[in-house]
């Protein structure tokens, strides 16, 4: 497989999404990964797009909203990964605008918060903590080793029909320990966005 720019920033910003599931799915038991996908948007073999499929349990919906702090810090971890590895600013991914690779995460972080009509200032509040204080302690922080930037996505890309698939055994091997090193950061992510949110009381209605 030859090197590919476009391909190895979508597979960090899946690589972001896929350390956030494994992280919650091991704090809370939800959000098990199923597949990683990077698909060719076109048939020019360059141009990618990501897709983290996540199992749903037998005879179960996939109700996100009913964990809603989780889902908003798993969206936003695809553009964190992203943006360390490109040495680039968070507004870079994490856009409204179709120019970016982060504008469905954006989108799909606003539709959440607009279902539980969040107020206005709780939503600033939320992204400030998210994309300053909280990301840039992860850019100058050591909760992620730097050497989890340097990893060859060609090592843990399998082909398939139209694109690649991550192969996740060997990529969980092959990280788990810097997954385990974030993971008390991570939990306090989480712990931050629910107090934030008033979660407690607003989940209830």
């Amino acid at each position: 497989m030859p090197k590919n720019k476009n391909l190895e920033t979508v597979f960090f910003h899946e690589l972001g999404h896929f350390v956030a599931n494994k992280l919650i799915n091991e704090l809370y038991n939800i959000f098990e990964i199923e597949e990683v996908l990077l698909i060719q948007k076109y048939t020019n073999e360059v141009d990618y797009e990501g897709q983290t499929k996540r199992k749903i349990p037998l005879g179960k919906a996939d109700t996100p909203l009913k964990n809603m702090p989780e889902r908003l810090c798993s969206l936003i971890y695809g553009c964190y990964f992203q943006t360390i590895y490109q040495d680039t600013n968070i507004n870079m991914c994490f856009n409204q605008s179709s120019d970016f690779k982060g504008c469905q995460d954006y989108l799909d972080f606003a539709e959440c918060l607009r279902m539980f009509k969040i107020e206005s200032k709780t939503k600033r509040d939320l992204l400030a903590y998210l994309t300053v204080e909280y990301y840039g302690n992860l850019k100058e922080g050591d909760s992620l080793s730097k050497s989890l930037f340097e990893i060859d996505p060609r090592n843990y890309l399998v082909e398939i029909q139209g694109g690649y698939k991550f192969d996740i055994i060997k990529l969980e091997n092959n990280i788990q320990s810097h997954i385990k090193q974030h993971r008390p950061t991570f939990a306090q992510c989480i712990s931050r966005i629910k107090s934030i949110l008033n979660w407690e009381q607003i989940k209830e209605h």
